[in-house]
């Protein structure tokens, strides 16, 4: 069964909350379910604003409960990726079909079906869609399930070690990375690119692993989100050149951190109640 914890997890907040909005509202008009054996493939028709009516093709993977395929005619499908609020609704409405599946009464060929004033109705020669950033979601989410297995000598077990260096005016924090040999992580940017593309890159020798949140052990994955939060927040600031106030260029490679204000204090309440190393105007390797 498709939960809503995927289907929030496909669409952002925004989207999830306005489709589930609309499947409250009653505004799925209508939902075509095909039974595959392997998977269903639904449409159905969503009432958008004003006199928008909007068709949903998505396509249901029912023995590995994901979903395969999602498509909607919306312009805001076409322009951002992950669900939009269409699809949300039309999911919602199917997560309650399923629920509801085994008190139908199912006829021998084509089959409607009426609960709530909604009609279901099974059709043939249903045609799917998707979008690249789409696929790229399905993708990664394959990928972050199939890793405890082709991974199991990193997955879980990789840390960060926090460094600090107070020098009387500014906060900077550097990391290493590693498993039992600890490597330097040279480029924040570059790892925040590394976790949003799920990348297999290799730091040395014996360090090597798909980039995920989940291949971190449990203190670190805080600190890994928080690099990552750091590096979305500080990217323009850290382009080669600037154009009329437009940041442009290639980005420097940034190892220590500047922090300060939210930041510095973001950091510092992620660290409570554990050490923290690191050097303060003059004094090395000092333990907090």
């Amino acid at each position: 069964m498709i939960s809503r914890t995927q289907i929030r997890y496909m669409a952002n907040s925004s989207s999830y909350s306005r489709g589930a909005e609309l499947y409250a509202a009653g505004k799925v008009l209508d939902m075509d379910v095909k039974n595959m054996g392997a998977s269903d493939e639904i449409v159905a028709s969503v009432k958008g604003s004003g006199r928008n009516i909007y068709e949903v093709d998505v396509s249901i993977d029912t023995e590995n409960d994901e979903i395969d395929t999602c498509y909607c005619e919306c312009r805001a499908y076409a322009e951002y990726g992950g669900l939009c609020k269409h699809c949300v609704a039309v999911l919602l409405q199917y997560n309650d079909y399923e629920n509801d599946r085994d008190s139908y009464d199912y006829g021998q060929s084509v089959e409607k079906i009426v609960k709530g004033g909604l009609t279901h109705t099974i059709r043939k020669g249903v045609q799917m869609h998707t979008t690249p950033e789409l696929a790229a979601l399905l993708q990664k989410q394959a990928v972050a399930k199939s890793l405890p297995l082709i991974q199991g000598s990193t997955y879980g077990k990789v840390r960060l070690e926090p460094y600090f260096n107070f020098d009387g005016r500014t906060f900077t924090v550097e990391f290493k990375i590693g498993i039992n040999k600890m490597y330097v992580l040279k480029d924040a940017f570059s790892f925040d690119n590394h976790i949003a593309n799920q990348d297999d890159y290799k730091y040395g020798k014996n360090l090597q692993f798909v980039h995920t949140i989940e291949s971190f052990d449990e203190e670190s994955r805080p600190l890994a989100k928080f690099i990552c939060k750091w590096a979305d927040n500080n990217r323009q600031f850290h382009r080669s050149s600037s154009y009329y106030g437009y940041y442009m260029g290639t980005l420097e490679k940034v190892r220590y951190l500047d922090l300060s204000g939210n930041e510095l204090a973001e950091f510092l309440l992620l660290m409570e109640g554990r050490k923290l190393q690191g050097e303060s105007i003059g004094t090395r390797n000092t333990t907090w």
